[in-house]
């Protein structure tokens, strides 16, 4: 309620918005938005964000292996961003790997356009360690559910959200 009086402009439907000023009146405001968030600005802006998640989430590398040592700096996609921008920027989809995993066994002789299928599925089995503990511990890094749509994105498959770790595990060890 409005402490003054009321006047006729103040009653009036369809009124002009602050949030509609200069927006196409054919549109919704939900897909003005859908539309921002499609930009490659922003898709750029929110891959890098979850790059910097990832990077203060995780001291070392999450994959141990023998290459596991020295800094991990490299954040890799396990499945490609430019072959599944759709979870480019899903925390649950990137993992903090040494320039020595990266550069040789992720991507051999450095070639990064090239990807070890091997390794990638060490990669999701990595992850997937890293978002039992998350989920375990409760501290709202990672979720399951999210993971689960990785898989189902990146290798093409329509597993329940209900599924368990263990399942998954199984899944990808036979990929």
């Amino acid at each position: 309620m409005t402490h003054g009086r009321f006047i006729y402009p103040d009653l009036m439907y369809n009124r002009e918005n602050f949030r509609d000023i200069e927006k196409d009146k054919t549109l919704s405001r939900q897909e003005i938005l859908k539309e921002i968030n499609e930009q490659p600005e922003v898709v750029i802006y929110r891959v890098q964000k979850a790059k910097n998640i990832i990077r203060r989430h995780h001291t070392s590398s999450e994959v141990k292996d023998s290459l596991a040592v020295g800094l991990a700096t490299q954040v890799h996609h396990i499945f490609p961003e430019h072959e599944f921008p759709e979870i480019s920027d899903y925390l649950e989809n990137l993992i903090l790997l040494t320039p020595q995993q990266h550069n040789t066994r992720v991507h051999p002789d450095n070639k990064t356009q090239t990807i070890n299928s091997k390794y990638q599925k060490e990669c999701l089995l990595s992850k997937m360690d890293s978002i039992t503990t998350s989920v375990n511990r409760g501290d709202g890094l990672y979720a399951k559910e999210r993971f689960i749509h990785v898989v189902n994105t990146g290798y093409n498959l329509d597993l329940s959200t209900n599924t368990s770790f263990e399942k998954l595990s199984e899944i990808v060890r036979k990929r």
